[in-house]
C-alpha cells in the first residue's frame, strides 16, 4: 500500500529471526551515529529492494552497540 512504497519488504514466508541469528556472523561496521550495521546473505531471495523493486538475497541488519535491533530490510 502506500506506507510500503518507497520501503524495502521481506517476503511473507521470511524467517527473520533465522535472518537474525545468520547476521551474528557478519561484521559489523559502526556507523557515525554509533550504531552497528551488518549486511548478510540469505542464499535466496527474501525480499525487494525499495528503490529499484529488484529482488534481493542480502539484507542489513542496524542495531545498537548492546545488540538490541533498530531495524532490518532487505538491500545493501
Amino acid at each position: 500500500g502506500s506506507r510500503s512504497r518507497g520501503k524495502s519488504l521481506f517476503l511473507p514466508d521470511t524467517d527473520l529471526r533465522k535472518l537474525l541469528r545468520a547476521a551474528e556472523r557478519a561484521k559489523p561496521r559502526r556507523q557515525d551515529n554509533g550504531r552497528d550495521k551488518r549486511v548478510a546473505g540469505a542464499g535466496a531471495v527474501i525480499g525487494a529492494d525499495g528503490r529499484s523493486g529488484k529482488p534481493m538475497k542480502t539484507y542489513v541488519v542496524i542495531a545498537e552497540p548492546n545488540g538490541e535491533v533498530v531495524t532490518m530490510y532487505p538491500g545493501r
